[in-house]
């Protein structure tokens, strides 16, 4: 990683240089799992709480890109979109947010307009309950 750099690019990098784990059997599973972030940073709270951070503002950029690409039919925007949210989405173990992800990102020159829109709105309450749950993580800490 060489600077300057973004919070986010620290995140990818972090996400990047984890063995990755074995796929979950169950591809509806919705459990966020922080155990791997928490084994990493070594007991420090402050920089779990960083990482939430990231992840939130990661997601929210995202809602708002989607919003702006799909206005404006914006394919190659959307795909990229997604491609850089589906990783951390993965390490946090939100498997049922990457699965959708990856079809947004591996699926969007075929399919319509319509399910485009469909599947943001779908990919954007995920973020949104993700989030939730990591601001109350945030609080408790």
């Amino acid at each position: 990683l060489q600077k300057p750099f973004t919070e986010s690019d620290l995140l990818n990098t972090i996400i990047l240089l984890i063995p990755e784990k074995p796929e979950v059997s169950n591809p509806e599973n919705t459990n966020l799992n922080l155990n791997d972030l928490e084994q990493i940073s070594g007991g420090d709270e402050a920089f779990v709480i960083e990482m939430l951070r990231i992840f939130i503002r990661s997601g929210e950029d995202a809602i708002l890109k989607f919003r702006q690409y799909s206005q404006i039919t914006n394919r190659a925007g959307i795909v990229e979109t997604a491609h850089k949210l589906a990783a951390p989405a993965k390490y946090l173990n939100e498997t049922f947010l990457y699965n959708q992800l990856k079809k947004l990102e591996n699926n969007s020159e075929s399919l319509e307009p319509e399910e485009i829109t469909n599947l943001i709105g779908v990919i954007e309450m995920e973020i949104n309950r993700i989030n939730s749950i990591l601001k109350d993580k945030i609080n408790e800490k």
